[in-house]
């Protein structure tokens, strides 16, 4: 998977001022080789390895600490190790991007390969060839207007400015989350984004199957990331017309109180069974 991920890197690589890849974790000597062997000849490459493996929010806010030396208004394009970059779309949309405000959080749309048996497009925001930019607060009522009815989300193709993924990321872990299950719908609202934009054809082409990350969530990361994202809508509502709305909204003290039961209530089956329960 991470060869077939960096050749699409190594594609469209001459987009980017710099290609940052980490390693996480046990595996990383045997992934080094893999990196060396598709990316060793590109100059704009910059491999970082952890000193031992981390959780998806502890390697995602390490990154960003690993780049302290690059200004915080700098975009990041996203991609997990399983996907694969479009390496023309990637150029179309880095030529487009003068053309735009600096602080835009852009996502889908995606091409999804399920199973590595069938492929659809799916969208998560109106088309940026189409549409002016949706507010953050808007995307979310009408992209996600309650934490069981949202669009599909990935961060592969996801991007934002790093000051947003580093704050994001902060976040998460002083809050102890672990997971970032509500991830890209906490980028996407951060205070500072003026708008949410679909790219005008998928970045990503993103494969979703039985082994990865998001398909093995315990219950308990699940309801306490729900928890973790609500309070984050609220701390970044904009305005106290937003942030009633949000308070007092399927995303607010309701869905707070009720993921707090549930994660009270898992926490007393493991007690009692002395085993968790998956999500999926």
């Amino acid at each position: 998977m991470l060869a077939r991920c960096l050749k699409t890197v190594k594609a469209a690589g001459h987009c980017f001022c710099r290609v940052v890849i980490s390693l996480n974790g046990d595996l990383s000597g045997e992934d080094k080789s893999i990196v060396v062997s598709e990316l060793g000849s590109c100059q704009n490459i910059l491999v970082l390895e952890t000193p031992h493996t981390l959780n998806p929010v502890a390697h995602l806010a390490w990154i960003a600490d690993q780049l302290h030396d690059t200004p915080r208004t700098q975009r990041v394009l996203l991609l997990a190790h399983d996907d694969e970059l479009e390496a023309d779309a990637v150029l179309d949309w880095c030529n487009s991007l003068e053309e735009r405000p600096r602080n835009l959080a852009w996502i889908g749309p995606y091409r999804v390969v399920f199973n590595e048996t069938h492929t659809a497009v799916i969208s998560s925001a109106p088309s940026s060839s189409l549409y002016p930019l949706m507010p953050p607060q808007e995307w979310l009522r009408k992209y996600s207007p309650t934490p069981r009815c949202t669009v599909f989300t990935n961060m592969s193709g996801m991007s934002v400015e790093l000051g947003v993924l580093t704050h994001v990321m902060r976040y998460c872990q002083r809050t102890h989350g672990r997971k970032g299950l509500r991830f890209e719908v906490m980028l996407l609202t951060h205070a500072s984004v003026e708008g949410v934009v679909e790219h005008v054809r998928p970045l990503a082409v993103i494969h979703e199957h039985a082994g990865q990350e998001g398909k093995n969530v315990l219950r308990s990361d699940w309801y306490s990331d729900e928890i973790r994202c609500s309070i984050w809508l609220l701390g970044n509502a904009t305005g106290v017309g937003n942030f009633l709305r949000m308070l007092l909204g399927p995303w607010g003290m309701r869905h707070i109180c009720g993921s707090a039961a549930r994660f009270i209530r898992e926490a007393c089956f493991t007690a009692l069974m002395g085993h968790n329960r998956k999500w999926r």
